[in-house]
């Protein structure tokens, strides 16, 4: 055998192997497990382990860190930023910090109109109404405004508990 078809089965081998431990890795290793996508993280993994670890998304710490790892992986996951300011208001009681404000306006900057997931960001946005900026606060109204979102919103708003977001929120679900 020649030494260049030696060479070509080594490395179309190792890249089999690489190939199959991507996907072992992606599809059941537990988090920090393998390192094979170093160093990008591996967003879908982290995803995966905080939907088995925390479903109903009440650890703000587990989400705070699933979204960082998405971040990392995924700059642009206007998701990725809204969970993390959703962390950000569960682990302060309600209240946004500079970070949590941050990410929210990240969340509008990356995606201005998050599709299916509209009406949970305007609500979410609703509920920290009077700690948001006026800019943030325009984005949303934006946001409410587009296709089906002020429909979908009308159920969502019993749960907020910012007064001055639900006065709004009943104006943008009843216009």
């Amino acid at each position: 055998m020649r030494p260049a078809r030696i060479v070509l089965l080594t490395a179309t081998a190792l890249a089999a192997l690489y190939g199959a431990g991507l996907y072992a890795e992606q599809m059941w290793a537990g988090p920090s497990c393998c390192g094979l996508t170093w160093p990008t993280p591996d967003a879908a993994q982290a995803e995966r382990f905080a939907g088995q670890i925390d479903p109903q998304l009440s650890d703000p710490a587990l989400q705070r860190r699933t979204a960082l790892k998405v971040l990392a992986a995924h700059p642009l996951d206007g998701a990725a930023w809204l969970r993390l300011s959703a962390a950000d208001m569960r682990a302060h009681a309600g209240r946004l910090t500079p970070e949590g404000r941050h990410a929210l306006e990240m969340s509008y900057l990356v995606l201005p109109y998050a599709s299916a997931g509209a009406a949970q960001r305007v609500a979410f946005t609703l509920n920290a109404w009077s700690q948001v900026s006026p800019h943030t606060r325009e984005d949303a109204i934006r946001e409410a405004r587009i296709g089906d979102t002020a429909h979908a919103l009308a159920p969502l708003l019993v749960d907020i508990s910012d007064p001055q977001g639900q006065d709004k929120g009943l104006d943008l679900a009843f216009q």
